[in-house]
């Protein structure tokens, strides 16, 4: 691991923590969260493309491998505090003024939203401090240009909505 480069590290890494994560009890906040900052950051963040081709191939799995860990973290611990927990790590980069990061962004916090109705023992019992907050973040994008984003942005509100009919006791 030592001669590879950053993103294979990164990618050997999210797939570690994915797999261990299922193995222990659910980590504590003080460690979830410096995962999820490493893991959120590099996969959002990274601009991969000086890396040779075979190495690209590896990297474009990368945004996969954090959805999964991100799927895995919420499986362990499934309720509204993991999730707000998880979607906080997300937040920042929806703003960021890079379209790339934006739309990886936007790509994990759907996917993890679409997990989150799956999951069938998702505790919805507790107050959604902040899920306005992601709402109105995940509704400026749905008139974004990229079809791509704007597409993302409708399946995360539409998550968000059956997560919050459940919640407030509809069917």
């Amino acid at each position: 691991m030592e001669d590879s480069p950053p993103p294979l590290v990164l990618a050997d890494c999210l797939n570690a923590a994915c797999s261990l994560s299922t193995l222990q009890p659910p980590l504590r906040a003080q460690l979830l969260s410096p995962l999820l900052t490493a893991a959120v950051g590099q996969t959002v963040s990274g601009d991969w493309q000086q890396e040779p081709i075979h190495t690209q191939q590896f990297i474009r799995a990368l945004p996969y491998d954090l959805q999964a860990l991100l799927a895995s973290l919420l499986a362990e611990s499934p309720d509204t505090a993991r999730l707000q927990l998880i979607m906080e790590h997300l937040s920042p980069w929806l703003e960021s003024r890079l379209p790339q990061e934006r739309a990886r962004a936007l790509g994990s916090t759907t996917a993890l939203l679409g997990v989150a109705t799956t999951l069938p023992g998702f505790d919805n019992s507790a107050d959604w401090p902040r899920m306005g907050h992601h709402v109105a973040q995940l509704g400026l994008f749905i008139s974004d240009p990229s079809e791509d984003v704007s597409r993302l942005a409708r399946e995360g509100v539409h998550s968000l909505y059956q997560l919050l009919l459940h919640h407030s006791g509809t069917p």
